[in-house]
């Protein structure tokens, strides 16, 4: 592939390449977080071995993790965030006002 420039350059899996670089044994952790004018905030994790198993995670799936730790999981979504738990307030979310 090329751009307007005459550049040429090709799609690789960066996390397949970055296996074949570790020593056996080793695990490399790659994280990214990223958000929407500041609002929504986005987080991904990947950990890759040098056989090129991989795990990942983002900060969605710790809704289904916390739901091991207890009963009432608080839940951080959108526009919207827990207020006041230290209260004992397990009302539900308060809309910020972003």
């Amino acid at each position: 592939m090329s751009d307007h420039q005459g550049c040429s350059w090709r799609a690789t899996d960066f996390v397949a390449e970055l296996a074949d670089h570790l020593a056996d044994g080793w695990v490399a952790i790659l994280m990214e977080v990223g958000h929407e004018q500041s609002r929504y905030l986005v987080g991904y994790a990947v950990a890759v071995n040098s056989a090129g198993e991989t795990v990942t995670v983002d900060l969605d799936s710790i809704h289904a993790l916390a739901e091991r730790l207890g009963e009432h999981v608080t839940r951080v979504e959108g526009r919207y965030v827990v207020a006041a738990l230290w209260e004992g307030d397990v009302s539900g979310p308060r809309e910020w006002g972003l």
